[in-house]
């Protein structure tokens, strides 16, 4: 992003250095008109900065956003695995239960004596 240096200044500071022009005779001197001109400028400068500054932070905003969504979309898939892999041991234990119910059942423990 831009730097402090171009950031606009306060509207209390341009007014304090921005002087009203002098007209002379109903006309506005020419220096004063140049020198309006030269803080327009600037501050058009600024603004342009600004908005390239806003329009960078924009196209960051829409690939995190994307990165989001892809991560999003990772994360989902991943408790969907191990919702599976969750299944598949319970089936486990539950097998391995009914073989140690149905050797009790047989009357040999399981030791084996």
């Amino acid at each position: 992003m831009g730097s402090s240096s171009s950031a606009l200044p306060s509207s209390t500071a341009l007014i304090a250095a921005f002087r009203l022009p002098q007209f002379h005779n109903g006309e506005v001197d020419s220096e004063d008109l140049e020198l309006i001109a030269q803080e327009l400028s600037a501050v058009g400068e600024r603004v342009s900065r600004l908005e390239n500054d806003v329009a960078a932070v924009l196209e960051r905003m829409g690939d995190i956003e994307k990165v989001n969504g892809q991560l999003e979309g990772a994360a989902l898939t991943t408790a969907r695995a191990l919702q599976e892999i969750s299944a598949h041991w319970d089936s486990v234990y539950e097998a391995m239960r009914r073989h140690e119910d149905v050797e009790n059942d047989d009357g040999s423990d399981a030791a084996g004596y």
